[in-house]
């Protein structure tokens, strides 16, 4: 979702058009792919989970020492169909889903034909495109009121999701670049993308599935502050090395 709401911005001041039509065709297919391998192994892993009995019992040993026993017993392999179901369930829910297959549809039928959208309805997407990014931003400001500290999961976990978000992120994206022959501005716009601070929808599925979602709220908070200063930092960084 970063990057529909805060990539295209920053993207589109520094690369211009062509950063705003790469960032949506893969803000597309993240809504339209991704999210949907991402979400069944959520699913799966919570099938996974449920699926584990754990008992804890105090046994007392020959010289009377109590020892707490912990048994964790499997009952049954979880389904792949259970997982699939769930998650074919919640993409008919999402209205991402169908606006990214009527986008990507319409570019299809546009580019064949050449057909232009009418004025009012370019309008009302625009209007709406305006309204999301408002939306968004208020959704960043409900998930940094949520916790009682800002820093919720301790420094070094902090410190370790940023590093790993900032700079494991954007050398990750720029080895597969490189290795898919990627250079220039397109290589720079993809590993720019890539250092985007969190979604607030990451915070969602951890705290929806239950994955250290204080983590995730201490890194979205921080990222989104000190996200501004790397971008510029690795702009620099590129138009230098240019």
């Amino acid at each position: 979702m970063n990057s529909a709401a805060v990539g295209v911005p920053v993207l589109k001041a520094i690369y211009g058009d062509n950063a705003v039509a790469l960032v949506s065709q893969g803000y597309v297919i993240q809504q339209t792919v991704w999210s949907s391998v991402v979400m069944f192994i959520f699913e799966f892993h919570k099938a996974s989970q449920s699926s584990q009995v754990v008992d804890a019992d105090v046994v007392t040993d020959l010289e009377g020492n109590k020892q707490l026993v912990v048994v964790i017993t499997t009952t049954t392999r979880p389904s792949f169909l259970n997982p699939a179901k769930i998650v074919m369930l919640k993409l008919a829910q999402n209205p991402n889903t169908y606006a990214g297959i009527l986008g990507i549809t319409w570019a299809f039928i546009s580019n064949k034909w050449h057909i232009e959208m009418p004025r009012i309805i370019d309008g009302s997407v625009l209007i709406m495109q305006k309204a999301a990014i408002g939306c968004f931003m208020f959704t960043i400001g409900l998930v940094t009121a949520l916790p009682e500290k800002v820093i919720a999961c301790g420094s070094k976990l902090t410190v370790f999701g940023l590093a790993l978000r900032f700079f494991g992120g954007p050398a990750a994206m720029a080895v597969g670049c490189r290795a898919a022959g990627l250079h220039g501005d397109n290589l720079h716009i993809a590993v720019i993308q890539a250092a985007l601070p969190l979604s607030p929808l990451a915070y969602a599925y951890a705290k929806q599935y239950g994955l250290h979602a204080d983590v995730i709220c201490s890194a979205l908070i921080i990222g989104t502050m000190v996200s501004l200063p790397v971008l510029i930092v690795y702009f620099l960084a590129f138009e230098y090395w240019s």
